[in-house]
C-alpha cells in the first residue's frame, strides 16, 4: 500500500497553484493508495486567510474541498 501525507504549503498548492508542485511531487500524489492531510494544515491555512496573507475569492469551506486527485481518497 503507498501511502502518503502532505504538508500545509503542498495542500495549498494543490488547491491553489497545481504548477508550483513538480510534475513527479504531482505523479506521486495522483498515484497514492492513501492521501494523508494534517488537520493543523487546515488551521495553518485558515490562519494564513485570517491574517490577510491567502485572499480567496470564495469561502473557506467551499474553496478547500478537497479536489482531485485527493477526492477518492475522501471517504
Amino acid at each position: 500500500m503507498d501511502e502518503i501525507i502532505i504538508d500545509t504549503i503542498v495542500l495549498d498548492y494543490l488547491t491553489r497553484n497545481q504548477k508550483a508542485l513538480s510534475p513527479t511531487a504531482r505523479k506521486r500524489i495522483e498515484q497514492a493508495d492513501t492521501v494523508y492531510v494534517c488537520v493543523v494544515s487546515m488551521w495553518e491555512l485558515a490562519n494564513h486567510i485570517r491574517e490577510g496573507l491567502i485572499v480567496l475569492d470564495t469561502n473557506f469551506d467551499s474553496f478547500y474541498l478537497l479536489p482531485s486527485p485527493l477526492q477518492r481518497h475522501a471517504n
